[in-house]
This record gives structure tokens, sequence and C-alpha cells, in this order.
């Protein structure tokens, strides 16, 4: 029986989290290097609403040396009626306006912005006139990925476009389907049972009101790179109803937007995963796995077979709390962020 097992979500590098069996075992060490996400944070704790005092277009402009892409996390946001916010490079490409009804209801949540390509980055708040001080919004700090840093695979990457599995496997492949971008940072997968995801603490952050980025269908069609993407569709989050704690439980559970989520179809049209919890930890041990990404944030990518033309295994298998982490064979191309 072969498993889907999304790379980036619940995943540390080569660690898997799966759900827990026995919940009594000694939590397994996670070398440092795995457990670090490619991207650098910097606080900064700006109030956006303090900066250009009396107008009502406040601006805070970002420029980071050696950066590939950045993004903004803003805290306890709270936008007056009529008001919206712009993220874009300085020249206004890449520009995306964020007035969701959570921003102006009260419920003060996070915004984790989508990364915006370069070394810069501009927020803009625009206001209604007479409302120049009215608002709060916290530009807690910025994350950017470094130049060059994008990526950093074991070995030859064995990883084929996931558009090739539709005659490889066809039935591997609709459930990939279910595999997306959080954050356009990270991979997470459609959670069965009701409108949730799962992807990385760090991408996702603390438990709470937060609104980010789920961008699904980001593949091309077939086994070239030459033909052009899939139409891709975009949703919001509305929360992360629970959260580990970051580190070695780099976890987080997304529930998107209610209304977007059903108006767009996402459970008709891309399916979702169950977590099999009647399945004990050493039943996975040498279980045939199928691996699904976006390395280097690039279109989805599926390995079957390690560079020794085998099929991709699980080799070990332990438990903690709340998951089971699955270890790949040492040999299987891997995904380090």
């Amino acid at each position: 029986m072969k498993k889907i097992m999304p790379v980036g979500a619940l995943l540390l590098s080569s660690f898997h989290l799966l759900p827990a069996m026995a919940l009594n075992d000694k939590t397994p060490t996670i070398p440092k290097e795995y457990s670090e996400s490619s991207y650098i944070t910097k606080k900064v704790n700006i109030n956006l609403i303090k900066q250009s005092s009396g107008s009502n277009i406040k601006t805070w402009a970002l420029q980071v040396k050696g950066a590939e892409k950045i993004s903004l996390v803003l805290n306890k946001i709270l936008l007056p009626s009529g008001s919206w916010l712009e993220v874009s490079d300085n020249n206004g490409n890449q520009r995306k306006i964020y007035n969701q009804k959570m921003f102006y209801d009260g419920t003060r949540p996070q915004l984790i912005t989508s990364p915006v390509n370069g070394n810069q980055l501009l927020i803009r708040l625009i206001l209604p006139e007479g409302n120049s001080d009215k608002g709060n919004i916290i530009i807690d700090h910025y994350r950017y990925m470094p130049v060059g840093k994008t990526r950093a695979i074991i070995g030859t990457d064995q990883s084929q476009l996931a558009g090739c599995y539709k005659t490889i496997n066809p039935q591997f492949y609709r459930k990939s389907r279910a595999v997306f971008i959080a954050d356009d940072a990270g991979t997470a997968w459609n959670l069965a049972g009701g409108p949730y995801a799962i992807t990385n603490h760090h991408i996702a952050g603390d438990a709470g009101p937060v609104s980010l980025s789920m961008l699904y269908n980001y593949q091309y069609p077939g086994c070239s790179s030459d033909e052009p993407l899939e139409n891709t569709l975009t949703i919001n989050s509305e929360s992360v109803v629970i959260a580990g704690n970051g580190g070695a439980d780099d976890w987080a559970v997304l529930k998107p937007d209610a209304l977007a989520y059903e108006e767009a179809g996402i459970r008709q049209i891309f399916g979702t995963l169950a977590i099999n919890a009647s399945t004990n930890k050493s039943a996975l041990e040498n279980e045939p796995v199928f691996v699904t990404g976006f390395p280097g944030i690039t279109p989805k990518k599926s390995p079957q077979k390690t560079m020794m033309g085998r099929p991709v295994k699980l080799s070990q298998a332990e438990t903690r709390r709340p998951f089971t982490t699955i270890v790949i064979q040492k040999e299987a191309p891997q995904d380090h962020r």
C-alpha cells in the first residue's frame, strides 16, 4: 500500500509528522539544521497608523540587501471603514489589496502578507478623509528569503512534475491535488472532515485569527516545464485553530475563509487527505511513499524513486505528542526548508 506524504507540511526536512499511536514514547531528537526555515526574520514593531502623521495615506518602505522575496507579519489589525491595505514592490507591481471582513469587525487578526519578489517592499494604508490617525496596524516583523538559499536537495533531484503522474499513477495524482502552497512559502494540504488544512508553524504562526494566502493548482499540466502553468486558485485563511510551538513542533492547522472555501469548491475540485489514526508506527516502516511538495517554491513535484532507482520508503518511525515522526530513508531526495 503506497501513501501520499506532502513534503514541507508537518515536515522538518526529512521528518514527516503523522497521527500518534503510542503517546508515551520518547520525543526524538531533531537536528538543528532540519528545524529551521530558510526564511530570515527581523523584528521591527512599527505602528503603521503613526507613519505620515496627518495624512490619509500611511506608507512604510523596506529594502533588504540580498533578499529574493519579502513578506510582512502584521498584528492587531483594525481598519477604519472605507480604508484598505496595499502591499507591493516599490514600482507598484506585484500589488495586492487586503480588505477582508476580519480586518474591520474587531477581530484584530494577524496578517501574513503574500511574499513580494525582489529586495524591496512598500506597504500603504489608504484611509478615508478625516480618519487619518484612527485604527490599529502593528508591523511586528518582516521575513525574507536570501538569494541562493531557496532550496538544498541532497544528491540528485529525482522528483518529477506533478502532471507526469496523470499517467504514471492516476490514483496518486488525484490525491496530490489536495497539496497546495501556504503563504507562497511552504507546503500544506487539505484535511478531510472539514474546511481545514495542515502546514508548518514557521509558515502560519501561533493559534489565533490570521490571514495568509492558500494557493492551489500551482503545477504544470503534464511532464514538461515548457508548457504554460495550469490556472491557479487562491483563497485566504481566517485563523490557525491549533499549532505546535515551532522547532521540533513545527506544525499548524489552518482554517480557510469558510465562504471562499465553499464558493471556490476547494473540496470538490482538489479533494482532501485523511489522517489514518488506525495504523501503528511499526506498520509504517518500509512503507513505499510519494513525497509531494514545491522544492524551492517551484511548481509541484513528487519523487517516486531514490537515486538508486528504488522506491522511496519510510525507514524509521518514532512517536511523540501529538504526532508520529517518520524519517525517510537517507538516499531519498529531500527538500530542506
